[in-house]
Formats: C-alpha cells, sequence, structure tokens
C-alpha cells in the first residue's frame, strides 16, 4: 500500500538548514529510496535565501540601468532640441547676412575700412534694419523637453580671425530660471557684401 509521507529533517551541526523531502512512492526497494532521497531532497533554506538575494541584485542593477538609461535619452531629446532652435536662430542670421549692404554698388564703403568698427562686421552687428541690431540677443523662452528655456546669441567682431569682415556668433541655450547652459555653440559668419570688396 503506497502513502505519501512527509519526513522533516533536521541536521544538529547546520541548525538553519532544513531539509523536506515529499517521497511519492514507499515501495521502493531501500538502494533506490537512498538514491530518491539524494536526488529529491530539495533546497536548504540558505539556498533558497541566496538565490532570492541574487535574483533581487539582478534585478535591481537592471531597473537602474533602466532609469538611467532613460534619464540620458531625455537630455539628448533636449540637447537635439536645442540644436535646432540654434540651427534656426543661425539660419536666419546667415539670410540676413547674405542681403546685408548687397545692393552698394560697385562694392560697400566699409570694405576699405581702416579699423574694425568700421569694417563689415561691425556694420553687420549694429544695423538695426538689415543687421542684428546689436552684439546680444536673448530669444525665448522656449519648452524643450517639458522645460522652458533661453536662446541668448552673443555677436562679436573683435575676436574673429578677420575683425573687419568676419562676425563670431556664440549661442548659448540655458534654463529661463537660471542654471548651466544644455548646449553651447560658436561658429562664424561672413555677410555676402565682403565677396564683392575689392
Amino acid at each position: 500500500m503506497s502513502c505519501l509521507v512527509l519526513r522533516v529533517e533536521l541536521k544538529h551541526m547546520q541548525p538553519l538548514s532544513r531539509r523536506f523531502e515529499f517521497p511519492l512512492n514507499t515501495t521502493q526497494d531501500p538502494r533506490q529510496r537512498s538514491l530518491g532521497r539524494s536526488l529529491a531532497s530539495g533546497f536548504t533554506v540558505i539556498e533558497v535565501l541566496v538565490a532570492i538575494l541574487v535574483s533581487s541584485t539582478f534585478v535591481g542593477l537592471t531597473l537602474q540601468a533602466l532609469v538611467t538609461s532613460a534619464a540620458f535619452r531625455a537630455k539628448a531629446a533636449q540637447f537635439d532640441e536645442a540644436s535646432l532652435w540654434v540651427q534656426e536662430d543661425l539660419e536666419q542670421v546667415v539670410y540676413q547676412a547674405s542681403q546685408y549692404e548687397i545692393t552698394a554698388f560697385p562694392y560697400s564703403n566699409r570694405c576699405s575700412a581702416t579699423i574694425p568698427s568700421e569694417g563689415l562686421a561691425a556694420g553687420f552687428i549694429a544695423d538695426s534694419t538689415v543687421g542684428l541690431g546689436g552684439s546680444a540677443a536673448t530669444l525665448g523662452p522656449r519648452t524643450l523637453g517639458g522645460k522652458s528655456f533661453q536662446l541668448t546669441r552673443n555677436a562679436n567682431f573683435a575676436a574673429s580671425p578677420d575683425p573687419f569682415r568676419l562676425l563670431q556668433l556664440t549661442y548659448a541655450v540655458s534654463p529661463a530660471d537660471g542654471g548651466p547652459a544644455i548646449a553651447t555653440i560658436s561658429t562664424e559668419v561672413l555677410p555676402q557684401a565682403v565677396l564683392k570688396c575689392p
């Protein structure tokens, strides 16, 4: 006759180690029973705790990696949007530079300037009709990635390699409520009228 036997075995040498056995067939001969006992003896409490600890550590590290990657993706998206904003303004400045003093015949009188502050680059910065209308401009605010930002453009002719003709622009996109810039870009612009100069 078969019956289900529950046997709990406590080891005196290892008080935390408990083994649980659930033999289903009690009519086995003793050799098979000893072989079955070693194969189906189950896990100790310590083995289960170690398995839970290893699994928890793996899950925790995986979740941390996911959160970190999401934060980096959000920062990258903000930087991309900021770069597009700078590009939009830069295209407008390049268009304005292409129209500045373009109708002067045969060429602009600023081509023969003797000091940089009278050159084409300085004239383009100061001209409020066709040029930039000043060396500094703040645009915005604009929402990038759910946060409000402003774009600051600084124009300078004195720091450029050719202060008479070449204009240096520096852009910074920073939070509207203050803080470090998320994007800083520098470039140079050449007014179209320079190409007509002798």
